[in-house]
């Protein structure tokens, strides 16, 4: 559907009516040339208000050092008032999430195993908890001698080329 370019513009009546309905100028521009609304949507639909929190739990937060915005990001993702005014920055609820237990992960670290590395020998290759917390890494040298091992296209190249063939006459 082509719009008449006239309808993009606003007039005077067009902002008092918007101010007297709560919106501001720039949201009633911003409606109606960025979001492409009709000028009647533009100027009957309310402004959204911002949800208000309580003063004690942002009060809390300010004591605890928590940023006004974590705060509201953390009410968003569903925390309540109180842990998202009293948890610090930082501090996790890993120990609660764990899916490995931390001494096997401290193990496969010792075994110089990052916890990527113990990760995706579990879930990927599906083994043994310990084998891939005790398995120690091969270098690269070693993964290239074991590749070259189990190649088939480098046995096929060499059994082509020692192949005796009659010469063929150029002419």
């Amino acid at each position: 559907m082509s719009r008449n370019p006239y309808d993009y513009y606003i007039t005077e009546e067009d902002y008092a009516l918007a101010i007297s309905n709560g919106i501001s100028n720039s949201t009633l521009e911003y409606r109606i040339r960025s979001l492409g609304w009709s000028k009647q949507k533009a100027l009957t639909t309310a402004v959204q208000k911002h949800k208000k929190y309580p003063l004690w739990a942002l009060e809390l937060a300010q004591v605890n050092g928590i940023p006004y915005k974590t705060f509201k990001n953390r009410i968003f993702s569903g925390w309540d008032f109180e842990t998202a005014a009293t948890r610090k920055i930082g501090e996790s609820n890993q120990s609660k999430k764990r899916k490995y237990p931390i001494e096997i992960i401290e193990l496969a670290e010792k075994n110089g195993i990052s916890y990527s590395t113990f990760s995706k020998r579990v879930n990927r290759f599906k083994w043994d908890v310990m084998k891939a917390a005790t398995t120690p890494i091969m270098s690269k040298e070693q993964s290239l001698a074991n590749a070259r091992k189990k190649s088939t296209f480098r046995l096929g190249i060499e059994s082509f080329w020692n192949e005796k063939r009659p010469l063929s006459k150029v002419t």
